[in-house]
Order: structure tokens, then sequence, then C-alpha cells
């Protein structure tokens, strides 16, 4: 970014958009926290759970850009040090299990429209579809 107005954009526009993903990641959890308090939570909510807390950690790491970075590489609005930078790289990486978890929803949508399992076959695989992601 060759202005100030460019590198004050490429600084915030990534902060406001992770800031509405944690909000949505919150909403989502919100949503299914109260379907299983009624005790009608299926796999699919824990699975949705589990995407969300995953989502909510990367987008609010994400959310700080460019202030963990250590400020003598002189970035605009960088200001941590090598252990700030380090830790919010270590977030955004745990943020990217909800992408994973996302292939745990699909294969689990998989058995469910097309090969017809009811939630009681789907316990037995169920583990997987939680493990693997992480």
């Amino acid at each position: 970014a060759n202005t100030q107005a460019k590198q004050n954009a490429l600084e915030w526009a990534p902060r406001a958009t992770s800031i509405l993903s944690a909000l949505g990641s919150l909403s989502v959890l919100y949503d299914v926290v109260q379907v299983m308090r009624r005790g009608r939570g299926t796999l699919f909510h824990k699975l949705m759970a589990q995407m969300s807390v995953f989502d909510f950690i990367g987008s609010v790491a994400f959310a700080f850009t460019s202030l963990p970075i250590p400020s003598e590489y002189y970035f605009a609005g960088a200001g941590g040090n090598d252990a700030t930078c380090t830790t919010q790289g270590f977030f955004i990486q745990v943020g990217t299990i909800a992408c994973y978890t996302n292939v745990s929803l699909a294969v689990y949508y998989f058995f469910v429209i097309q090969k017809g399992w009811s939630e009681t076959r789907l316990k037995k695989v169920s583990l997987w579809l939680f493990i693997c992601p992480i």
C-alpha cells in the first residue's frame, strides 16, 4: 500500500470482517446450545458447536491483524513482539480446525442423506467426526 489510507484499509478491513465472523459464530453457538439444553441436540448440533467454537477462536485471533507483529518489521499497526506474533499465529491455526469440522459435517450429511443412517448408527462414527478435524 503506497498511501496511508490504503494501509489503514488493509489494517481495518480484515479486523471488521473478523469481528463479524466472531459474532456470527457466537450466534450459531448460542442457537445450538439452546437446542441442546432442551434435550433435542443431535450429532449435527455437536458438530456445529465444535465448528463455531474453533471459528470464533480463529476469528478473534485474526481480528488483531497487525497488532501482534513485532514493531521492528515496520508494518502498519505493528506493535507486538515475537511472542505475541507467535501466539496470534497459533490461534489462527487453531481456527482452521473449523474448516476441517466442516468436512466432518459434509460426511455427516453424506451418511444421513445418501445412506439413510439413523442417529443411533451415526454414534458409531461420531468420535471420528470430532477427532479427525483436531
